[in-house]
């Protein structure tokens, strides 16, 4: 889960000055959120399996144990934060996917310069 984390955060920093639509750069920082929110849902999660168990609270192992087995059938907060981590990156995934697949998504750039055109002979110039 670190690793999608340290992932978005790159790539909100490579698409800062890119070409990309907005709607498509929108959707990177709404996937940040995401994470973000996964994280903290996570850590409630924990709090609550703590609370429920707490012979273990000092047991750093025996807790990632508990709450590696435990399944989203027997904690209904699990259940909750499961279906809306699924239901977030749904919203999230699939219309990046469309939009990163439509060519004409990219916005072209444009030198903020002219093009530099042939000098035109000085003869040519006063005719």
């Amino acid at each position: 889960m670190m690793l999608l984390g340290i992932c978005v955060v790159v790539a909100l920093v490579k698409q800062d000055e890119s070409n990309l639509k907005r709607a498509l750069r929108t959707l990177t920082w709404a996937a940040l959120g995401c994470i973000c929110f996964s994280f903290v849902a996570g850590y409630i999660v924990s709090v609550e399996l703590a609370f429920r168990h707490p012979e273990i609270l000092r047991d750093q192992w025996e807790l990632f144990k508990l709450f590696s087995s435990t399944t989203p059938w027997e904690s209904p907060l699990m259940m909750t934060t499961s279906i809306a981590d699924l239901g977030s990156a749904a919203f999230i995934g699939i219309p990046g996917l469309v939009m990163l697949k439509n060519p004409h998504q990219t916005i072209p750039r444009f030198s903020p310069l002219p093009a530099a055109s042939a000098p035109i002979p000085f003869s040519k110039r006063f005719s």
